[in-house]
C-alpha cells in the first residue's frame, strides 16, 4: 500500500523523502521476493561525532548520518545504500566519515540512469539491476 504525501511517499509503513528512494525501494522488496535480499532495513542512524560543549560553554548537536537502506544480502554480507538524484560536497564529506567510522560496512551511492534507457540503477558504473 502506498500514499503519497507532497514530495513523500509512503510505503509498508516507511516514509520514502525521493521518488528515486521509493523506487529503489520497490526494487529492493522484489529482488527480496526472489531470494537474493535476506533482509531490507530503511533509515538506519549511525553516529559519526557527538554532542559536546564548545570553548564558549554552547551544546554543539551530534553528527549523525542516516541511510536510505541498510541490506542484508542472502549470503549474509551486510551493505548501505543511499539513493541519489544528484549528490554534492557535503554528500562527499558524510561518504567518507561513513567509510571512516565503518571500515567493514560497503558503502554505495545508487543513481537511476533516464527513462529512456529502463530506469536501471547503477552504482556510478556498476549496474546493479
Amino acid at each position: 500500500m502506498s500514499k503519497k504525501t507532497g514530495n513523500k511517499t509512503i510505503i509498508d509503513g516507511i516514509e520514502f523523502a525521493s521518488d528515486i528512494e521509493t523506487a529503489f525501494y520497490l526494487h529492493l522488496k522484489k529482488k527480496k521476493e526472489e531470494g537474493l535480499i535476506k533482509d531490507i532495513k530503511p533509515h538506519v542512524t549511525y553516529l559519526f561525532i557527538p554532542s559536546f560543549t564548545d570553548f564558549e560553554g554552547s551544546k554543539v548537536e551530534p553528527m549523525t548520518y542516516t541511510s536510505d537502506f541498510n541490506i542484508t544480502m542472502a549470503d549474509g554480507k551486510e551493505i548501505v545504500i543511499d539513493t541519489k538524484e544528484y549528490s554534492g560536497e557535503a554528500d562527499d564529506i558524510k561518504k567518507k566519515l561513513f567509510m571512516y567510522h565503518n571500515p567493514d560496512i560497503p558503502f554505495y551511492w545508487v543513481e537511476r540512469l533516464p527513462k529512456y534507457l529502463g530506469y536501471y540503477f547503477v552504482n556510478r558504473a556498476l549496474r546493479i539491476s
